[in-house]
């Protein structure tokens, strides 16, 4: 049980080396093109921003009123894996006609972090969709959102290859000077933190090693080493740790909800699981009711 208190309550220990120049370069770029540039973590998380730019008014407005933000984190999520798994720069349109464009920064062998540009309007988005106004309007009754939609920047599709282009030659830079280092003290940190900010989610080691920049050998062997236990035994052991929270906390769930609240669509598969790794079934946490 201690092993997994330690999990929960762990805090990522990543540290980032900057030289003076990376903050240089993403406040210029930000200052000439209006747009925003950030630096992200292995894991996601946001590191620096160029001149501390927000995310612009109209992304704020839907997140907050039209609740995409678990939409956009996704979609991010996904374009971050699909830049580390090809190597380069790509760029998308999400589903409220922004652009934005994702690179994986690279030492040697090893994922450093991502960085990433957005969000502006090009090509046909001179307009708001007509599904986005009819939901604001719907909910708000304002002309808002397609004020803030008009405020982001525009980059003509002419000039879009040449900001792309920038953009591309700039991380480059940063990587061949190596403008940006990774000091950890426990690369699986990410790779802990995401299994339990994601728990209901399908998470392979192959997943996880392109997580944090390793094989997925190299990954099985430093949990084994770290840990004494296999990269799946301790997913299932931070699953089961969590399941037992929310039994104890949460009486309105079934136990079938519960399962699959932690990634487990058979709930009697995971009250086998449940039995093995905490001696006795799931209701046992609620007092035999």
């Amino acid at each position: 049980m201690q092993l997994m208190l330690c999990f929960i309550h762990m805090k990522p220990s990543i540290e980032f080396i900057f030289q003076p120049d990376v903050q240089r370069i993403l406040d210029h770029f930000c200052a000439v093109f209006g747009i925003r540039i950030a630096f992200f973590s292995p894991g996601g998380e946001e590191v620096r921003v160029g001149r501390q730019q927000p995310l612009c008014r109209f992304c704020r407005l839907l997140r907050a009123h039209l609740g995409t933000e678990r939409q956009c984190l996704a979609l991010d999520r996904k374009k971050r894996e699909d830049a580390a798994r090809c190597g380069d720069l790509v760029a998308y349109e999400c589903h409220a006609g922004m652009t934005e464009a994702i690179m994986p920064v690279v030492a040697g062998d090893r994922l450093t972090g991502y960085v990433m540009i957005g969000q502006f309007r090009s090509g046909r988005s001179t307009r708001l969709s007509a599904t986005l106004s009819r939901r604001w309007r719907a909910k708000r009754r304002t002309g808002e959102l397609a004020t803030a939609f008009l405020d982001v920047p525009y980059v003509t599709p002419q000039k879009l290859e040449h900001v792309l282009g920038m953009f591309r030659f700039l991380v480059k830079l940063i990587t061949s000077e190596q403008m940006i280092r990774i000091k950890d003290r426990h690369m699986l940190q990410p790779v802990l933190a995401f299994m339990q900010e994601h728990v209901d989610e399908r998470f392979s080691l192959a997943d996880a090693a392109r997580l944090c920049g390793r094989s997925a050998s190299t990954l099985s062997h430093l949990f084994r080493k770290t840990y004494g236990r296999s990269f799946k035994r301790v997913q299932i052991e931070l699953r089961v740790e969590h399941a037992e929270h929310l039994l104890r906390t949460r009486p309105e769930l079934s136990v079938r909800e519960v399962a699959r609240r932690v990634g487990y669509e058979d709930a009697l598969y995971f009250s086998r699981l449940f039995r093995k790794y905490r001696g006795g079934p799931p209701r046992a946490c609620r007092g035999g009711d």
